[in-house]
């Protein structure tokens, strides 16, 4: 499973991804994820380094040859272009930055206020008139 294919897949509306070795960076995605009016999600590439060292694979080894599989957003992604999120999270390796953000939805506790401002409150004997056959 691509957590950040799921993500999108779900209906997320703030996506982003970020290393825990780039505090500053995840410290600003954190906020604009609880700042942002829906539901969010910032993914934390957290590798252990005593078990499972991947911190060199995803960051990258000039001396030895590796390649960073972690990769900065291109400053000309739209993060409010669906697809394109979608393009971006199918590259190979793991972008790191904002990938979606739609503002455009209400968050889910409006959409609930909506439903119940349009329910009218039916008394007992209502509900069990509508089960009478």
């Amino acid at each position: 499973v691509h957590p950040l294919a799921l993500y999108l897949t779900l209906g997320v509306s703030y996506v982003a991804s970020a290393l825990s070795s780039k505090v500053k960076d995840l410290a600003t995605m954190i906020l604009e994820g609880m700042e942002h009016p829906g539901f969010a999600i910032v993914h934390v590439q957290s590798p252990c380094t005593t078990y499972n060292d991947t911190y060199e694979l995803l960051k990258g080894s000039v001396k030895k040859g590796i390649e960073p599989m972690a990769w900065a957003v291109p400053p000309d992604h739209n993060p409010s272009d669906l697809q394109a999120a979608r393009t971006l999270v199918q590259s190979h390796g793991i972008p790191l930055g904002v990938i979606y953000r739609d503002r455009s939805r209400p968050p889910f506790e409006d959409r609930i206020r909506e439903m119940t401002a349009r329910t009218r409150a039916r008394s007992a004997r209502e509900l069990v008139d509508t089960l009478a056959i």
